[in-house]
């Protein structure tokens, strides 16, 4: 038997203690390792959510935009886009997809009184962007977002390009080309080009798609007026309601 062992035999005591110190070490390592797991799954849930899906990055911001000759607000907030005064008497709200032919032949034909009674300060518009139909209503949705939080200055006409650019299915433009095309097209903040082209915003126009339907909205565009739904009014329906609203 070894010293170190005939020490042991002699004091029990002894003994007793180091199990005791060995027993709490054991509970130190399992209680870290518990720490370090709750953690890692607190940020699972964070990054996930509830039910697995990825938490979509939202664009919030609200800033002034020069549009035309006037000063306006562009504020992105929740599932919408808001250009206009604050204090305009009509708000249009467009629900859109830019994969959408006929969306993008109503832009062509009511974009530029929008953008002129926006400017006026007499209407606001808030435009809710979708991903309906194909990659390309994502991508295109995220760039609109990260132009509004980013470079408003150039929202409405980075927002008319967008339509303008895709004339058929077969234009899906990836993240990377609209990043490159958008830099062409006057898009020059840096950050902007880069959200651009990471799609941040992708997720986040899904879940307005959802929302949407939710919400009744299965077909694009949907126009609503002061919160009632009016159809494709054209142009100078569009001026009739406004002149009714300041009225």
């Amino acid at each position: 038997m070894t010293a170190q062992n005939t020490r042991t035999a002699a004091d029990p005591a002894a003994a007793a203690k180091r199990r005791r110190r060995q027993a709490l070490r054991n509970v130190a390592v399992a209680m870290g390792s518990t720490v370090l797991v709750a953690g890692f799954l607190v940020g699972v849930f964070f990054a996930f959510g509830e039910a697995g899906d990825v938490i979509a990055a939202t664009p919030e911001a609200t800033a002034s935009a020069e549009i035309g000759d006037a000063s306006v607000v562009v504020e992105v907030s929740g599932d919408r886009i808001r250009v206009g005064a604050p204090e305009a008497a009509t708000t249009m709200a467009i629900w859109e997809d830019f994969a959408c032919g006929h969306c993008r032949e109503y832009e062509t034909q009511i974009g530029p009184t929008v953008q002129e009674l926006v400017g006026a300060g007499t209407l606001a518009v808030e435009y809710h962007l979708l991903d309906f139909i194909s990659d390309y209503s994502a991508v295109a949705g995220s760039a609109a977002a990260c132009v509004a939080t980013e470079q408003p200055d150039v929202f409405f006409t980075v927002h008319a390009t967008l339509f303008a650019i895709r004339e058929n299915a077969e234009d899906e433009y990836t993240a990377d080309q609209l990043e490159s095309y958008l830099e062409t097209a006057g898009v020059t903040d840096e950050g902007a080009l880069e959200c651009i082209g990471q799609a941040r915003y992708g997720d986040w126009v899904a879940q307005n798609a959802g929302a949407a339907r939710d919400a009744g909205i299965t077909s694009t565009p949907t126009v609503r007026i002061n919160g009632e739904d009016v159809g494709r009014v054209d142009a100078a329906q569009l001026r009739d309601l406004v002149a009714q609203g300041a009225g």
